[in-house]
């Protein structure tokens, strides 16, 4: 019965987060292109983060899942910071921007033509095009103006397929070195796992899942003298691997 009662929940917020999407996306956003871009992206993102804020303590109330939130408010006042972050489930991004009222992300490029979201995707995130040096332009935008970058190195949800050697890309070591902001990894875990890489919203579990987690100190980084950029990144991106996945 608890199995049949968490799938019919998650349905039930799957169907509602996409039909949500709708009117926001084709109603709200539009409305907004009367304002200023730099206002209309921070009316985007601070609606964002308080649509999932009510969208979270629903889901928690419900006991689709639990989350001590209150162990991520240390990200709540950050500024022009990056926020690296293990991917273990589907809903990792929402939790986080729930947590940060300005915080943006990189997204695949496949989402800025989902029907539901592309207009908000466009509007509040950073869509992958395939070109570094725009990105980047775009990334430091965003950083200057005092959002918070939110990155999942792994680039996908973590596997759990046994051995799992994470392998993570080196494009936030290069935003950090390029624009000087700090890199604050969290470490996130799910007991069990809900909505991983392996499962569909119907794999509900008869436990309900809990979330934990970890806001870490900063990554200390010094230069050595004629070392280059690329050495650099590598050496920051390692010092990351250890802080999101110690042995």
């Amino acid at each position: 019965m608890k199995r049949l009662y968490r799938q019919l929940l998650c349905g039930s917020f799957t169907l509602l987060f996409g039909l949500g999407c709708l009117p926001f996306s084709f109603l709200f956003i539009p409305a907004l292109l009367l304002f200023p871009k730099a206002l209309r992206r921070e009316i985007v993102i601070q609606s964002v983060h308080l649509t999932w804020y009510v969208f979270t303590k629903s889901m928690i109330a419900g006991r689709a899942f639990k989350a001590d939130l209150n162990r991520l408010l240390p990200l709540h006042d950050l500024r022009g910071a990056i926020v690296i972050a293990n991917h273990p489930t589907f809903l990792d991004i929402m939790l986080l921007i729930t947590a940060m009222p300005r915080a943006t992300s990189i997204v695949k490029g496949s989402l800025g033509r989902n029907f539901f979201i592309r207009k908000v995707v466009e509007a509040g995130f950073i869509v992958n095009t395939g070109d570094p040096q725009a990105q980047l332009d775009q990334v430091s935008g965003f950083l200057k103006a005092g959002f918070n970058l939110i990155v999942f190195p792994e680039g996908t949800r973590t596997r759990f397929k046994e051995p799992y050697e994470p392998k993570l890309s080196r494009g936030f070591a290069h935003i950090a070195l390029e624009t000087g902001a700090p890199v604050i990894p969290v470490r996130i875990a799910c007991d069990p796992v809900f909505l991983g890489k392996e499962r569909r919203w119907h794999d509900a579990q008869t436990t309900t899942p809990r979330y934990s987690f970890s806001v870490l100190p900063p990554l200390r980084f010094t230069a050595f003298p004629g070392e280059n950029r690329h050495r650099q990144a590598v050496r920051l991106t390692a010092d990351a691997k250890q802080s999101l996945f110690p042995k």
